[in-house]
């Protein structure tokens, strides 16, 4: 129920749920436009609302993974797989939820 539950970023203005950026982070779909995508703003929709000075790729989590500095800092952090989900989850709209849950 919650993971279809939508929320609104106050800083970027990115409107989105769970469930959708499990999707994005962990496997993307072909052809669904995700918020704030892509990095390029100058291609985003006409008032999409989004703000900031970029936004951000649709990258598979299989493709960010052969990436080699992504191998090098996970190798150095030893990090697993799940981390690197979790970080890359938390560094995107999700961020709000966290830091709501976490703070109070």
């Amino acid at each position: 129920k919650n993971a279809r539950k939508q929320f609104t970023t106050s800083n970027y203005n990115i409107r989105t749920h769970p469930a959708q950026e499990w999707e994005f982070v962990v496997r993307p779909k072909d052809g669904v436009m995700y918020p704030h995508t892509p990095k390029n703003k100058t291609k985003w929709p006409d008032n999409c609302g989004w703000r900031g000075e970029h936004g951000r790729d649709v990258v598979s989590l299989e493709d960010l993974m052969k990436r080699d500095d992504v191998k090098e800092i996970q190798r150095l952090a030893e990090l697993r797989d799940e981390e690197i989900i979790t970080l890359r989850l938390y560094t995107g709209p999700m961020f709000v939820l966290y830091n709501a849950s976490l703070r109070g």
